[in-house]
């Protein structure tokens, strides 16, 4: 891996000035096509409020229909940038408040002002959720039993894991040992229903495996998530019958063009962890999601000291996640997406011979035209292909 990235580093080198007047002429081209792409698009700015509290710190601004969310300062100041010109549904939901919706409309190349005054609402649920109904509602007009990890618990939340997360909640049953230590597959119960009962959603697609049902909590790395919703209970009319115990939907974090997240961890017994998201403006109403998860580290001899002989070594997890959105959203009214994924988890089980390792691919594709007041036609379609490899040893009595 060395030399290929020396060998790499010098074709560029060597091609910058081959090539400099070529990107020259190209940029010059380009040049005129964006100035006019951006003045198609306008952004919206105002500050969030409450009556006798003043400006309201980390409330959560957001359009569905092209994503874009913005978190108000200390001031209560918040902007959300690149959105097509027309008209757009905003959501402004804060912790202890109630959610207020506000139609905005918004001019190419111009910025619209909207201040919004929030009331006195619930603690523990002020927020809309999608899951109950498939449709946005307050989480207080819902008749089933529904928690909510709002982006402020997630991101405050100590859990390295998604599965992790959802500990906090009642009602649902998980393995004692996290996946990083029991194993990628895993299953979850909500309620004490039978096991394989409960959907899991990563932004509305299922992620339970198709065969046995369980859940490869990896594939939806903490970086990634903005929200989770549980519903408990029933919702097989709206999920089928394998939400009969109820249906756990993960909601990833929109990013508008330009923007960056990174995360960089480190722990003991060499334990790395590495996230970056970008969202990345291409042509017009057409921009890019990219994000990567890498995590590594060490574990234990899985024998007693006495017991271990020359080939025990430390177990230890490589987990990787690479992420790709392609988002088209040219009006309110009209988007779709394209998605590629790739998972990887490579574990070392205790010998230099044996080893456990699950590979995923998956795609997906959706579209969305129209609203949810006037009528929503919605299209998803997914496919993905995993292959799991695993080799076990065992060493003779008195070999």
């Amino acid at each position: 891996p060395q030399t290929y990235q020396t060998m790499q580093l010098s074709v560029v080198v060597r091609s910058l000035g081959a090539r400099r007047l070529t990107r020259a002429l190209v940029a010059l081209t380009v040049a005129g096509p964006t100035a006019a792409l951006a003045q198609s698009e306008g952004s919206v700015r105002g500050i969030v409020t409450s009556a006798g509290h003043g400006a309201i710190l980390g409330a959560r601004v957001a359009t569905e229909s092209p994503g874009r969310v913005a978190v108000t300062d200390a001031n209560g100041r918040f902007t959300l940038r690149d959105l097509p010109a027309g008209s757009y549904s905003v959501l402004v939901t804060a912790l202890g408040y109630k959610p207020l919706r506000r139609t905005v409309s918004v001019a190419g190349g111009k910025t619209t002002s909207v201040d919004v005054q929030l009331e006195p609402g619930s603690l523990m649920l002020s927020s809309v959720i999608v899951t109950a109904t498939r449709t946005p509602i307050e989480a207080t007009k819902v008749a089933s039993t529904v928690n909510v990890l709002t982006p402020e618990h997630v991101q405050s939340s100590p859990a390295r894991e998604s599965q992790d997360l959802l500990r906090e909640i009642p009602g649902i049953e998980l393995p004692r040992t996290s996946s990083l230590v029991g194993g990628t597959a895993q299953i979850v119960s909500i309620r004490g229903v039978d096991e394989g009962r409960t959907a899991v959603l990563f932004d509305g697609l299922p992620i339970n495996d198709a065969w046995g049902e369980w859940i490869d909590w990896g594939r939806v790395p903490k970086g990634m998530l903005d929200r989770v919703e549980v519903v408990e209970g029933g919702t097989s009319n709206l999920y089928g019958n394998g939400a009969m115990g109820g249906v756990i939907s993960f909601f990833s974090r929109p990013l508008a063009p330009g923007a960056v997240n990174m995360t960089v961890e480190g722990g003991s017994r060499d334990t790395r962890h590495v996230f970056a998201a970008a969202g990345v403006p291409i042509y017009g109403a057409l921009n890019a999601y990219l994000s990567g998860d890498y995590q590594d580290g060490g574990g234990y001899t899985l024998l007693d000291p006495a017991k271990r002989g020359a080939i025990d070594v430390e177990s230890g997890i490589i987990q990787r996640n690479l992420y790709g959105r392609f988002n088209y959203a040219p009006s309110a009214k009209l988007s779709a997406f394209a998605t590629g994924h790739l998972f990887g988890d490579n574990r070392n089980t205790g010998t230099p011979l044996s080893y456990q390792t699950r590979n995923q691919k998956d795609v997906s594709f959706g579209l969305d035209y129209g609203s949810y007041a006037g009528g929503l036609l919605t299209v998803r379609a997914w496919d993905g292909r995993q292959d799991e490899f695993q080799r076990s040893t065992a060493v003779r009595a008195n070999s």
